[in-house]
């Protein structure tokens, strides 16, 4: 893991890390919160305020803040088409060139498990155990 890499899951997991949870200090995650009528699990709003969702290791895929509530959208279509059906809770936290998607559920806070789709596969996956999870390995790939 990279130096950068370790002081931003350091960043994410430490006590008390609540401030950037906040509407006021954290508008991109406030944004995406209101946009699809959900409430943030901490750690993903955390790491939405320290990158704006667009940290350089996951370049290449939509990830921004900004685009994740019509990610989200884009996500519920596709399994719909394949006949599978996004959770009303689901915040897709990446998408890679519209057919792999993956993301986590609101209603399940910190302790969300990771899952994705990528079209043509006939089930969704569980891909990590938690976003801290999915984080670290994306952060070393």
């Amino acid at each position: 893991m990279t130096a950068s890499g370790i002081a931003l899951m350091e960043q994410l997991l430490a006590e008390g890390n609540s401030a950037l949870t906040t509407e006021e200090e954290n508008p991109a995650a406030a944004g995406l919160a209101r946009a699809l009528g959900v409430k943030l699990p901490p750690s993903f709003a955390r790491y939405l305020a320290l990158t704006g969702g667009a940290p350089r290791f996951l370049q290449g895929t939509d990830c921004n803040a900004g685009v994740l509530a019509a990610r989200t959208e884009a996500a519920r279509a596709l399994l719909a088409e394949n006949h599978l059906e996004l959770p009303a809770d689901a915040i897709v936290i990446a998408a890679h060139q519209g057919y792999d998607m993956t993301w986590i559920l609101a209603g399940d806070g910190d302790a969300s498990r990771v899952f994705g789709y990528i079209e043509g596969d006939s089930s969704i996956t569980e891909r990590f155990a938690s976003f801290t999870e999915w984080l670290a390995w994306a952060i070393q790939h």
